[in-house]
C-alpha cells in the first residue's frame, strides 16, 4: 500500500505543478492581451483623430472647389472610413466568438 500511495501522491504533485505552470502561462497571456488591447485602443484613437483631420480637410476642399474630383475624393474617404469601421466590428465579433470557444474548450476539458 505504501508504494501505491507514494505513486498517487507523486502523481498528484505532478498534476498540481502542471496546473500551477498553466496558471502562470494563462496570466502571461492575460497580461499580453491587456497590453495588446491598450495598443489597439491607442491606435483606434489615433485613427479617429487622423480621420477627423482628413475629413475636415477633404470636405473643405470639396466644398471650396466644388469640382467632381474633390467631391469624389471626399466620398472615397467616407467609404474607406466606413469599410474600416466594419472591419473593426468584424474583428471584435471574431474575437468574442474565439473567446467563447476557448471558454467552452476549458469547460469540456474540466469535465
Amino acid at each position: 500500500h505504501a508504494m501505491l500511495r507514494s505513486h498517487y501522491t507523486r502523481r498528484l504533485m505532478d498534476l498540481v505543478r502542471s496546473i500551477e505552470r498553466q496558471d502562470q502561462d494563462m496570466e502571461g497571456v492575460r497580461q499580453d492581451t491587456r497590453k495588446i488591447q491598450a495598443e489597439v485602443r491607442e491606435a483606434e484613437l489615433a485613427l479617429k483623430r487622423t480621420y477627423t483631420a482628413a475629413d475636415e480637410m477633404v470636405y473643405r476642399d470639396a466644398k471650396d472647389k466644388g469640382d467632381a474630383g474633390s467631391k469624389r475624393m471626399y466620398k472615397l474617404l467616407v467609404s474607406i472610413h466606413e469599410t474600416f469601421a466594419e472591419l473593426g466590428r468584424t474583428l471584435e465579433e471574431t474575437e468574442q466568438v474565439s473567446a467563447r470557444a476557448r471558454e467552452l474548450e476549458v469547460r469540456l476539458a474540466e469535465e
